[in-house]
């Protein structure tokens, strides 16, 4: 037995329909694939939409506590973990001290530098009043003396008796010289 394909009465008799041993054509066979791969392609394309979450305008509610510290530093300890809870008052973390303590140090370094001076200062200027005031007393004895000089000075030239060098008022004395 051969095989033969005998054309139908409208068809072209050039053009056979070749058909398969089971009695189905190639048109069938191609436009089932073509469905077949559309349903694959489809399966890969929209498929993980099912299984994998994913939104672009997503909103969620929960509880979310900004925490921001005072100051700023390298963190040392982290006492908590992602999404756990914690109690108001409980240490969350620790910052790192050492550039505080650092500081803190050289404040307290400079602030003492700055009190030696000032003592040093003020038992300087406690010695300069010191100073100042024990001439005072040779400095008023001199004052004293020197106004008793003042006194005696014109009361001679007021009788007659003195010079007039010290008075300054530019008139002639009674020698005929002028005074100065």
């Amino acid at each position: 037995m051969t095989d033969t394909i005998q054309p139908s009465a409208g068809a072209d008799p050039g053009r056979a329909a070749k058909t398969s041993p089971l009695g189905v054509t190639r048109r069938t066979l191609m436009l089932g694939a073509a469905i077949t791969g559309t349903g694959v392609l489809g399966l890969f394309v929209y498929g993980p939409q099912y299984y994998q979450v994913g939104t672009d305008d997503a909103a969620v509610a929960a509880d979310i506590v900004p925490i921001v510290p005072k100051i700023s530093g390298y963190v040392s300890t982290l006492n908590v973990s992602d999404n756990s809870r914690f109690a108001a008052g409980q240490q969350l973390l620790q910052i790192d001290d050492r550039d505080y303590r650092a500081a803190y140090d050289t404040a307290a370094a400079e602030l003492e530098a700055a009190k030696a001076t000032a003592v040093a200062q003020l038992s300087e200027r406690v010695r300069i009043v010191a100073d100042d005031q024990a001439v005072i007393p040779a400095d008023s004895a001199a004052l004293d003396f020197a106004s008793q000089q003042l006194r005696r000075a014109r009361q001679l030239e007021q009788g007659g008796f003195g010079t007039t060098a010290g008075s300054g008022s530019g008139q002639r004395s009674r020698s005929g010289w002028p005074r100065k």
